[in-house]
């Protein structure tokens, strides 16, 4: 699997930007972007290109992995607020799903956040090829995006996500935190 920088792809953005979008909402239902129209995915993607990351086959996204360091989340929290109180039925969709209370956390120090882990497993699983070596790909991924910069990865999830549980068990991420809905997951990669 080679993942491509959203930043480094120079053909026909906009096609690519809403098949990310369409991928995403498909693949991760409770992501902040399934309660927002896609320009404000558009204003996302904008300011965090540089950590965005997809990989095609047959020129079908399957596969999507993005990082948020602490300021681009500072600044899209402002964001989000700023949307939700623009449009008062994404807010009040957003407030009957109060489980996003609990997503409030610490962050570990120098760690930078796997905001999404997408992949497409009905279409990786199908070959063999890419089935094996997808967890190898991610891997260097976070290497990469950490490289000289952070120790490692932190991520979020939902505890009755038992894909994404069964992702981070298998490439030995430690919970460092947990609630009633979300655990916290880190790996360093040093």
């Amino acid at each position: 699997m080679k993942f491509i920088c959203v930043k480094n792809y120079n053909s026909n953005r906009n096609k690519l930007i809403k098949d990310i979008y369409k991928f995403l909402i498909t693949m991760i239902p409770n992501s902040i972007f399934n309660y927002s129209k896609i320009d404000f995915f558009q204003r996302y993607l904008k300011m965090n290109q540089e950590n965005i990351f997809f990989c095609k086959n047959k020129k079908k996204i399957i596969g999507l992995v993005s990082y948020l360091d602490k300021n681009t989340e500072k600044k899209l929290k402002k964001i989000l607020i700023i949307h939700l109180l623009k449009n008062p039925l994404i807010l009040l969709k957003f407030v009957i799903n109060f489980s996003f209370i609990f997503k409030i956390h610490t962050f570990p120090s120098k760690h930078i956040q796997l905001f999404h882990l997408a992949l497409d497993t009905k279409k990786i699983n199908t070959q063999k090829k890419l089935k094996t070596k997808k967890d190898i790909s991610v891997n260097s991924l976070h290497r990469k995006i950490t490289k000289n910069k952070y120790h490692g990865v932190y991520a979020t999830y939902n505890r009755n996500n038992f894909f994404a549980e069964r992702y981070y068990l298998r490439n030995k991420f430690k919970i460092y935190d947990q609630n009633l809905f979300f655990r916290y997951v880190k790996k360093g990669t040093k």
